[in-house]
């Protein structure tokens, strides 16, 4: 190592399951790891071509000069060879993702990450993992998108670094939470067995591969965006506020659609109070108001819900929904004659608590969904349906933002009892070879009450939806 070197090293925490040696296609998995083979992991962009690039040794340690030199080598720029003379790729890339760094600056590194940006590659690196604000280089260089980690519940992640040079935050994992599954899921090598394999690993060095592949999406539609330019998209339209850890969390949406999230409509359904039976919708203006017309003698629920595909398609799991009352013990109004009845109510994400009897059971209308939190694995939550008229009828859980049974997303079995309680049916896992550890129970249902019982082994949260159809 040369004097005026500084030492770079890998930023992650490694999991008990996986080997050091496997950080860069660990990394790699996340940018670009191939969808829809139904097991493992799916990379951000799964058409996106990556040149891997060697700068540490297999302990994780090297010199800013190699990474200088990978950096150049990367962007399509004279980078040396090792050997008294220069190498050359054929293009430079886009994007270039630094997993690493050290606190220690250099102006090799910074010259050659400057080159880089000239060239016309956007470079990402991990802000580093020393719960600090004191700069982590090559992060804080200018010229870079430093990221910082947050864990599975968007919590910034204890051992992130943040301050001034951290421009955004991404999926970073956090082990802290308690299992190893709250780490980033990805591709490895088992050298062992000489096979592909996957691993949990958490650090700002999970989090930056997450940016790089939202960036790498972002270029895939808009090939003519420089550096400057596509720093920007990703920034502008980052989630949630800006904090000491960056403009937000990186979004892939809204960064490919250059808007803050798909076109939402509010619409209000109104429901016969005697079987739940759909009898209106109508869309809300724009400060939430709405009248429902013409309707009949009899007793009602008001429910609104946030439409995003514009087909009335409403209470789809994660968008806003609630009612008049109060999602729980919704109010009923009776209907007699042409009578204005004025109704206000706000809509969220409806969740259910303590729910464990039939007497208990939290009421879920066909067409919505409810969030909920196992409690015990000796304890299941209870909800009620009502079914207006005979159908196919599909009960489903998943989770509040990940994979069942991942991270905080509890692994699920279904029930579905008759209005005495007796079971008629059950399932567990949808496809557990494959790591689907959600359950769906769909069946032909004649009109009448019945309960469904959503039981878990894990104590962590789900979704439980309703709906017609398979």
């Amino acid at each position: 190592m040369m004097a005026c070197d500084s030492t770079i090293r890998r930023s992650l925490r490694i999991s008990p399951l996986t080997d050091f040696g496997n950080h860069g296609l660990h990394v790699a998995g996340t940018i670009g790891a191939v969808g829809n083979t139904g097991i493992g992991v799916t990379g951000v962009n799964w058409h996106v071509r990556i040149r891997p690039v060697r700068v540490l040794g297999v302990g994780g340690f090297g010199t800013s000069y190699d990474v200088a030199q990978g950096v150049l080598y990367a962007a399509g720029l004279p980078a040396d060879n090792g050997a008294g003379g220069t190498i050359r790729a054929s293009a430079g890339a886009k994007i270039i993702n630094l997993s690493l760094g050290s606190p220690t600056n250099d102006t090799t590194l910074q010259r050659a990450v400057a080159s880089a940006t000239q060239a016309g590659a956007l470079v990402v690196a991990a802000a580093g993992n020393d719960s600090t604000s004191q700069p982590f280089y090559p992060a804080a260089y200018p010229q870079v998108l430093a990221v910082a980690a947050v864990g599975p519940d968007a919590a910034p992640a204890p051992y992130s670094n943040f301050g001034s040079y951290v421009g955004i935050r991404a999926p970073g994992g956090n082990f802290a939470l308690g299992d190893a599954t709250d780490g980033v899921m990805s591709t490895i090598w088992d050298f062992t067995t000489n096979s592909p394999a996957y691993a949990w690993a958490t650090g700002t060095s999970m989090a930056a591969p997450h940016v790089s592949g939202v960036a790498a999406l972002v270029l895939s539609q808009s090939a003519a965006l420089d550096p400057a330019q596509l720093r920007s998209r990703l920034l502008s339209y980052a989630v949630g506020p800006v904090t000491s850890y960056g403009a937000g969390l990186v979004n892939a949406y809204n960064s490919l659609t250059a808007s803050n999230g798909p076109v939402a409509k509010v619409f209000a359904r109104l429901y016969a109070a005697s079987n739940f039976a759909p009898a209106q919708t109508v869309e809300a203006d724009a400060n939430g108001g709405f009248t429902f017309s013409d309707v009949q003698d009899g007793t009602y629920h008001v429910y609104a819900g946030t439409d995003l595909g514009g087909d009335e398609g409403l209470g789809s799991p994660g968008t806003r929904w609630g009612a008049y009352g109060g999602p729980i013990n919704p109010t009923t109004i009776a209907v007699l004659g042409r009578v204005n009845t004025p109704v206000s109510f706000t809509i969220g994400f409806p969740t259910a608590h303590a729910n464990h009897s039939l007497q208990s059971a939290a009421p879920i209308v066909v067409g919505s969904y409810m969030q909920g939190h196992i409690v015990s694995p000796d304890t299941v939550d209870v909800y009620r349906v009502r079914i207006p008229q005979v159908g196919t009828y599909t009960f489903e859980t998943s989770g509040w933002v990940g994979a069942c049974g991942v991270a905080l997303e509890e692994a699920t079995a279904l029930g579905l009892f008759n209005a005495s309680g007796a079971l008629l049916t059950f399932t567990g896992y949808i496809d557990q070879d494959h790591y689907n550890y959600c359950s769906r129970l769909t069946l032909n249902l004649n009109p009448g009450t019945y309960y469904v019982g959503v039981a878990g082994v894990l104590g962590n949260r789900y979704r439980l939806r309703a709906r017609t159809g398979r």
